[in-house]
């Protein structure tokens, strides 16, 4: 894989108290509903495709990062050669916009939505799950082809998590196989809990795709139990976990 990238930095992350105003009841209705959508995505059932087993190009020339606002920087814009991976498709693609996003707040960010405007269109990037510190290549989700440097850009919709991502250690040991994920509850007490895992492709220390994979286990988890839950787009070599829930 061909790209170019910056050593990243690490931000220790801080956690904000939750308040609830009365007055704010209609937002946190809307952030709630913006949570749904992030986290019913879609499970990961689709054909495998890993990052690390494609031929993957990106391509920009040097430019002042853009400031979205809310701690996001959009850093490159480019071209971008390979799978197509923000709609679970992984089709080939060739020349498409791409942007290179770090998110540079002390919080996990859980989704937002920008344009880059050009005269006669918007470039449209979503990215979701991008934790505190980190970067990630975002393609055009309509698969615009690269136009250079953006005359503006605009943030809309902009979620952060009131609480870091976790993947949950000293209660579940994670490993897995190329289409497969292996969850192993070591806490010492059954899990009765539904458990989901999301994860991104990544390589380097850059993540690919606004997308973000999860995988499930329905029914809770005895001590001591491993299961191996299907997951068409892990790779041991081209993933990363992000993010481990159990609830309902």
């Amino acid at each position: 894989m061909a790209q170019n990238y910056r050593k990243r930095r690490r931000t220790r992350r801080r956690r904000s108290p939750w308040l609830v105003p009365a007055a704010v009841i209609g937002a946190i209705v809307l952030v709630a509903l913006i949570v749904v959508l992030v986290i019913s995505g879609g499970d990961d059932t689709q054909k495998p495709g890993p990052v690390g087993n494609s031929n993957i190009s990106v391509g920009y020339e040097d430019m002042e990062p853009i400031d979205l606002g809310q701690g996001l920087l959009v850093e490159k814009v480019g071209t971008y050669t390979g799978i197509y991976m923000e709609d679970g498709s992984n089709d080939t693609v060739s020349g498409v916009m791409m942007t290179i996003v770090k998110n540079t707040g002390h919080k996990d960010l859980q989704l937002a939505r920008f344009t880059l405007e050009y005269d006669g269109f918007s470039a449209q990037f979503e990215a979701t799950n991008l934790p505190s510190g980190e970067r990630v290549v975002l393609l055009e989700k309509n698969r615009h082809a690269a136009a250079g440097k953006p005359q503006s850009a605009k943030l809309g919709t902009c979620v952060f998590f009131q609480e870091d991502m976790t993947l949950m250690e000293g209660v579940l040991e994670l490993g897995g196989k190329t289409g497969s994920i292996s969850v192993k509850n070591i806490s010492g007490k059954d899990i009765s809990g539904n458990i989901w895992v999301y994860y991104k492709y990544s390589a380097t220390d850059l993540f690919y795709g606004g997308i973000t994979f999860r995988a499930k286990h329905l029914g809770g988890l005895r001590a001591g139990q491993t299961v191996n839950i299907p997951a068409g787009h892990y790779s041991p070599s081209s993933v990363r976990l992000v993010w481990v829930t159990v609830g309902e």
